[in-house]
């Protein structure tokens, strides 16, 4: 998902890790997000210690258990592909009709 963000959101948005993880990224990095990204013990550690207001993951991400179980994260939109989740005390957490059910468009990336 982070390619994704880069290439519609850059230069005005950041991301914790993209597909280049194995040669752009620290090796602690990837590993924290190894652990976040399979729901392990790890995972809450990664959360806390890298700032960031958002967390967008795949449908089906392991990660998706762990964001679900915790309080001060809220979904707020949702669809056939990802799921967006935003800080619960952040204005996007607040807006009315959050969360959002959405319908993946098919499309080529980018």
């Amino acid at each position: 998902m982070g390619q994704y963000v880069i290439w519609h959101g850059a230069p005005g948005m950041k991301v914790f890790i993209d597909s280049r993880y194995d040669l752009a990224y620290p090796p602690a990095v990837v590993q924290d997000y190894l652990e976040f990204a399979n729901n392990m013990a790890g995972g809450s550690h990664t959360l806390a210690a890298y700032p960031h207001d958002f967390v967008l993951i795949e449908r089906d991400s392991p990660a998706v258990k762990l964001m679900d179980s915790r309080r001060d994260w809220r979904l707020i939109y949702s669809d056939d592909t990802a799921r967006l989740y935003a800080r619960a005390n952040s204005p996007a957490a607040r807006l009315e009709g959050v969360p959002f059910a959405g319908t993946a468009r098919p499309a080529m990336f980018p």
